[in-house]
């Protein structure tokens, strides 16, 4: 039995040394292909190289808008193919009139850069002024964001006005992600429980493939969002946490195409800190404070015990039960605090129901 369990485990460090090693080539999929604009419906579209630093020019797509005033869409890919797989998109875009940049990746088109999460929002901010040194106004551009690029597209709008967001099948949750990918951890099942309790609101998902909200209500909360996995997530309670509304629409959709996005530490890393950021910023004395008084009845029966059982010689391991019990409620109140100071004063009062 020991040997298997010390199998089982060697087998186990194998296994995660090899993720490890091969983070990079699981999270970001290289496409050498080049692709021409003609062969994807786009003929009209412009292939430009933009250069990014370090000798890297990413390939990318443009078309002007129709007429001076239209918006221009600056469009970020998920991370499996390349940007003529979009043409179909583009080309919508293009026939309402909008003007359309499709951004391209540096580790994608022969462009040889290496992949990153800081060189692709180096890169789509260099992709984004591009547009604003042909002329278009920030306040003209619509960003677009696919699958990872939804987290960039989040990245870049809370540092800019622009003129709106859309997402994609956006990272909702790391959670989704590691459920599906890892069925021994419920993962998902977990922060859909913790975030329905924190709200006092019964969510049926914290995911969604599209999400459409008003304006300027997003807008207040895009400082919280991360640049990556769990930006729904993270609307879905901000909006629900300070009064506002969701509603769910079930819809069909077709099953997920291309390959999961999910990095195995970096990602359950970030799932873990976005945890903490749920208790902490929404509610926490519905965590702390129960916490707490089960962590100061143990003490009291405890020193209780001590005193009947031990002749009132207090043990090192009631006091620390004590401290930890006052602790905790003490950090309860001064997140709880913290979060009440930190509100817009100015937020838009939210519809009522």
């Amino acid at each position: 039995m020991t040997t298997f369990l010390a199998l089982a485990a060697g087998g186990y460090v194998t296994l995660v040394t090899v993720l490890y090693l091969g983070q990079r080539l699981l999270l970001y999929r290289r496409d050498h292909t080049v692709p021409e604009p003609r062969d994807h419906g786009v003929a009209e579209m412009e292939a430009v190289r933009i250069p990014v630093g370090d000798g890297i020019e990413i390939l990318s797509w443009w078309h002007p808008p129709r007429e001076p005033g239209r918006p221009v869409v600056v469009y970020f890919h998920g991370n499996a193919g390349h940007i003529g797989e979009r043409g179909y998109k583009a080309r919508r875009m293009i026939d309402a009139g909008f003007g359309v940049l499709l951004a391209g990746y540096r580790y994608n088109a022969g462009a040889g850069g290496a992949p990153s999460e800081a060189a692709l929002l180096s890169d789509a901010r260099i992709a984004m002024q591009h547009v604003l040194d042909l002329g278009y106004e920030m306040e003209r551009l619509v960003l677009y964001g696919e699958s990872l690029g939804s987290g960039i597209a989040v990245a870049l709008a809370a540092d800019h006005d622009v003129a709106g967001l859309i997402l994609e099948t956006p990272y909702s949750s790391i959670a989704e992600v590691a459920q599906a990918h890892y069925w021994y951890t419920p993962a998902k099942w977990l922060i859909r429980q913790l975030a329905s309790f924190l709200t006092d609101t019964k969510i049926p998902d914290l995911n969604s493939g599209l999400r459409a909200f008003r304006r300027d209500v997003g807008r207040q909360y895009l400082h919280l969002l991360p640049p990556g996995f769990s930006c729904v997530t993270t609307l879905t309670m901000a909006f629900l946490a300070n009064g506002y509304s969701v509603k769910y629409v079930p819809i069909e959709y077709s099953k997920r195409a291309g390959r999961s996005k999910f990095h195995w530490w970096a990602d359950t890393r970030r799932y873990l800190t976005q945890v903490i950021r749920l208790i902490l910023g929404y509610n926490p004395l519905k965590i702390f404070i129960p916490l707490g008084l089960l962590l100061t009845v143990g003490g009291f029966g405890k020193l209780l015990y001590d005193i009947v059982d031990k002749d009132w010689r207090v043990a090192t391991n009631t006091i620390v039960l004590l401290f930890a019990a006052f602790q905790v409620v003490a950090i309860g109140l001064l997140a709880d605090l913290i979060g009440r100071v930190s509100r817009a004063t100015d937020e838009v009062e939210p519809a009522r129901r």
